[in-house]
Protein backbone atom coordinates (compact mmCIF):
# COMPACT_ATOMS: atom_id res chain seq x y z
CA UNK A 1 0.00 0.00 0.00
CA UNK A 2 1.02 3.16 -1.23
CA UNK A 3 2.92 5.31 2.12
CA UNK A 4 1.89 9.30 2.06
CA UNK A 5 3.35 12.16 3.88
CA UNK A 6 0.06 14.34 4.94
CA UNK A 7 -0.07 17.44 3.23
CA UNK A 8 3.24 16.94 1.23
CA UNK A 9 2.42 14.21 -1.02
CA UNK A 10 -0.69 14.40 -3.54
CA UNK A 11 -3.36 11.72 -2.35
CA UNK A 12 -4.18 11.08 -5.86
CA UNK A 13 -0.46 9.53 -6.01
CA UNK A 14 -2.08 6.17 -5.47
CA UNK A 15 -1.73 2.82 -7.27
CA UNK A 16 -3.63 3.47 -10.03
CA UNK A 17 -1.93 6.85 -11.18
CA UNK A 18 1.68 4.91 -11.23
CA UNK A 19 -0.04 1.87 -12.79
CA UNK A 20 -0.77 4.28 -16.01
CA UNK A 21 2.98 6.11 -15.67
CA UNK A 22 4.82 2.39 -15.62
CA UNK A 23 2.37 0.95 -18.26
CA UNK A 24 2.92 4.03 -20.67
CA UNK A 25 6.89 4.50 -19.45
CA UNK A 26 7.72 0.68 -19.88
CA UNK A 27 5.48 -0.24 -23.29
CA UNK A 28 3.62 -2.94 -20.88
CA UNK A 29 0.39 -3.57 -19.93
CA UNK A 30 -1.26 -5.53 -17.36
CA UNK A 31 1.03 -4.56 -14.63
CA UNK A 32 -0.72 -5.46 -11.35
CA UNK A 33 1.54 -2.65 -8.72
CA UNK A 34 2.08 -4.48 -5.17
CA UNK A 35 3.51 -1.48 -3.69
CA UNK A 36 4.38 1.95 -3.37
CA UNK A 37 7.01 3.76 -1.27
CA UNK A 38 6.72 7.91 -2.02
CA UNK A 39 10.25 9.92 -0.87
CA UNK A 40 9.36 13.69 -0.94
CA UNK A 41 12.93 15.53 -2.45
CA UNK A 42 12.10 18.63 -2.52
CA UNK A 43 14.96 20.55 -0.03
CA UNK A 44 14.68 24.02 1.14
CA UNK A 45 17.56 26.36 -0.44
CA UNK A 46 17.36 23.85 -4.05
CA UNK A 47 15.42 26.52 -5.29
CA UNK A 48 13.00 24.48 -7.37
CA UNK A 49 10.09 25.53 -9.18
CA UNK A 50 8.46 22.03 -8.22
CA UNK A 51 7.76 19.70 -6.09
CA UNK A 52 10.04 16.76 -6.60
CA UNK A 53 9.15 12.84 -5.41
CA UNK A 54 11.16 9.85 -6.08
CA UNK A 55 8.33 6.34 -6.06
CA UNK A 56 9.65 3.14 -5.47
CA UNK A 57 7.17 0.51 -7.13
CA UNK A 58 7.19 -3.10 -7.05
CA UNK A 59 5.18 -4.75 -9.81
CA UNK A 60 4.05 -7.87 -11.34
CA UNK A 61 4.31 -8.44 -15.40
CA UNK A 62 1.42 -10.10 -17.03
CA UNK A 63 4.39 -13.17 -17.39
CA UNK A 64 3.49 -13.04 -13.38
CA UNK A 65 7.58 -11.56 -12.96
CA UNK A 66 7.66 -9.76 -9.75
CA UNK A 67 9.84 -6.70 -10.22
CA UNK A 68 11.13 -2.80 -8.91
CA UNK A 69 10.74 0.63 -10.84
CA UNK A 70 12.10 3.71 -9.38
CA UNK A 71 10.81 7.23 -10.93
CA UNK A 72 11.19 11.24 -10.56
CA UNK A 73 7.85 12.61 -10.24
CA UNK A 74 7.67 16.41 -10.58
CA UNK A 75 4.78 18.59 -9.73
CA UNK A 76 3.76 21.60 -9.62
CA UNK A 77 3.27 23.01 -6.89
CA UNK A 78 -0.57 24.58 -6.01
CA UNK A 79 0.64 27.90 -4.70
CA UNK A 80 2.68 28.42 -8.13
CA UNK A 81 -0.06 26.94 -10.59
CA UNK A 82 -1.59 30.30 -11.57
CA UNK A 83 2.25 31.73 -12.60
CA UNK A 84 4.01 27.86 -14.48
CA UNK A 85 0.37 27.68 -16.20
CA UNK A 86 0.63 30.65 -17.78
CA UNK A 87 4.15 30.34 -18.93
CA UNK A 88 3.51 26.56 -20.46
CA UNK A 89 6.46 25.28 -18.64
CA UNK A 90 4.89 21.71 -18.20
CA UNK A 91 3.49 21.75 -21.59
CA UNK A 92 6.98 22.79 -23.13
CA UNK A 93 8.89 20.24 -21.23
CA UNK A 94 5.99 17.30 -22.06
CA UNK A 95 6.57 18.30 -25.91
CA UNK A 96 10.43 18.52 -25.57
CA UNK A 97 10.70 14.48 -24.14
CA UNK A 98 8.15 13.24 -26.27
CA UNK A 99 9.14 14.99 -29.67
CA UNK A 100 12.44 17.21 -29.56
CA UNK A 101 14.25 14.43 -27.60
CA UNK A 102 13.96 11.67 -29.40
CA UNK A 103 14.71 13.21 -32.96
CA UNK A 104 18.05 14.74 -31.44
CA UNK A 105 18.66 11.50 -30.28
CA UNK A 106 18.04 9.58 -33.34
CA UNK A 107 20.25 12.20 -35.10
CA UNK A 108 23.38 11.21 -33.16
CA UNK A 109 22.55 7.88 -35.02
CA UNK A 110 24.95 9.11 -37.94
CA UNK A 111 27.73 8.92 -35.08
CA UNK A 112 29.34 5.76 -34.19
CA UNK A 113 28.97 5.58 -30.11
CA UNK A 114 25.79 4.89 -28.02
CA UNK A 115 24.09 8.75 -27.06
CA UNK A 116 21.95 9.39 -24.74
CA UNK A 117 20.16 13.30 -24.03
CA UNK A 118 18.58 12.85 -20.40
CA UNK A 119 16.36 10.44 -18.42
CA UNK A 120 13.69 8.51 -20.40
CA UNK A 121 9.95 10.07 -19.99
CA UNK A 122 7.45 7.49 -18.13
CA UNK A 123 4.32 10.31 -18.13
CA UNK A 124 2.72 13.38 -17.87
CA UNK A 125 -0.52 14.47 -16.79
CA UNK A 126 -2.46 17.54 -16.42
CA UNK A 127 -5.03 16.68 -14.36
CA UNK A 128 -5.78 16.67 -11.22
CA UNK A 129 -2.31 18.29 -11.70
CA UNK A 130 -0.18 18.65 -13.32
CA UNK A 131 2.81 15.85 -13.49
CA UNK A 132 5.82 14.99 -15.22
CA UNK A 133 7.43 11.52 -14.37
CA UNK A 134 11.05 10.40 -15.17
CA UNK A 135 13.14 7.91 -14.96
CA UNK A 136 15.32 7.79 -11.82
CA UNK A 137 19.03 8.26 -13.05
CA UNK A 138 20.63 7.65 -9.32
CA UNK A 139 19.69 4.22 -10.30
CA UNK A 140 22.17 4.28 -12.98
CA UNK A 141 24.87 5.91 -10.68
CA UNK A 142 24.45 9.79 -11.31
CA UNK A 143 24.54 11.63 -8.42
CA UNK A 144 23.34 15.39 -8.17
CA UNK A 145 26.12 17.39 -6.65
CA UNK A 146 25.72 20.41 -4.14
CA UNK A 147 25.18 23.76 -5.75
CA UNK A 148 27.32 25.29 -2.76
CA UNK A 149 30.56 23.27 -3.97
CA UNK A 150 29.82 22.94 -7.26
CA UNK A 151 31.71 20.34 -9.93
CA UNK A 152 35.47 19.63 -10.06
CA UNK A 153 36.98 19.96 -13.32
CA UNK A 154 37.05 15.90 -14.61
CA UNK A 155 32.92 16.68 -14.65
CA UNK A 156 32.54 20.35 -15.15
CA UNK A 157 34.14 19.18 -18.61
CA UNK A 158 31.82 16.95 -19.06
CA UNK A 159 28.66 18.88 -18.54
CA UNK A 160 30.26 21.64 -21.22
CA UNK A 161 30.71 18.57 -23.56
CA UNK A 162 27.01 17.51 -23.24
CA UNK A 163 25.82 21.13 -23.66
CA UNK A 164 27.66 21.31 -26.86
CA UNK A 165 26.29 18.60 -28.11
CA UNK A 166 23.10 19.41 -26.84
CA UNK A 167 22.97 23.06 -28.57
CA UNK A 168 24.55 21.89 -31.58
CA UNK A 169 21.82 19.03 -32.57
CA UNK A 170 19.06 21.84 -31.92
CA UNK A 171 21.00 24.35 -34.26
CA UNK A 172 20.91 21.41 -36.86
CA UNK A 173 17.42 20.79 -36.24
CA UNK A 174 16.56 24.48 -36.65
CA UNK A 175 18.14 23.84 -40.19
CA UNK A 176 15.86 21.14 -40.88
CA UNK A 177 12.32 22.30 -38.74
CA UNK A 178 11.14 25.56 -37.94
CA UNK A 179 11.82 24.11 -33.95
CA UNK A 180 10.64 28.23 -32.89
CA UNK A 181 7.48 28.21 -34.25
CA UNK A 182 6.39 25.31 -32.70
CA UNK A 183 8.59 25.14 -29.41
CA UNK A 184 9.29 29.23 -28.32
CA UNK A 185 6.67 31.16 -27.04
CA UNK A 186 6.51 34.80 -26.02
CA UNK A 187 9.90 35.93 -24.92
CA UNK A 188 13.26 35.24 -26.24
CA UNK A 189 16.34 35.16 -24.34
CA UNK A 190 18.96 37.49 -26.69
CA UNK A 191 22.04 36.92 -24.27
CA UNK A 192 21.41 33.07 -23.76
CA UNK A 193 21.07 32.76 -27.16
CA UNK A 194 24.20 34.40 -27.65
CA UNK A 195 25.82 31.88 -25.29
CA UNK A 196 24.65 29.23 -26.90
CA UNK A 197 26.04 29.90 -30.34
CA UNK A 198 29.48 30.44 -28.78
CA UNK A 199 29.84 27.26 -26.85
CA UNK A 200 28.40 25.64 -30.03
CA UNK A 201 30.08 26.87 -33.23
CA UNK A 202 33.67 25.14 -32.32
CA UNK A 203 32.00 21.92 -31.97
CA UNK A 204 29.72 22.33 -34.86
CA UNK A 205 32.98 22.87 -36.83
CA UNK A 206 34.65 19.32 -35.58
CA UNK A 207 31.62 17.35 -35.43
CA UNK A 208 28.84 17.72 -37.47
CA UNK A 209 30.03 18.94 -40.51
CA UNK A 210 29.11 16.29 -41.88
CA UNK A 211 25.21 15.77 -40.86
CA UNK A 212 25.16 19.75 -42.26
CA UNK A 213 26.01 18.16 -46.01
CA UNK A 214 23.44 15.21 -45.16
CA UNK A 215 20.70 17.66 -44.28
CA UNK A 216 21.10 19.78 -47.38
Amino acid sequence: MATFAIGEIPNYFNMEFFKRALENGLRMGDLKILGISIENLTMGGENYCSNIFRATIKYKTSEDQQTEQTIIVKNMPKQKQSVLSRLNIYRKETIFYLDIKPKMEALMWYLDKPWSLAARHFHSTTEPEQNIMFEDLSMLGFMLESRQVGLDLAHAQIVMQKLGEYHALTMLMADRVNIKQKYLTHTINIPLLILKYICTLAYLNTRFSHLRLLST
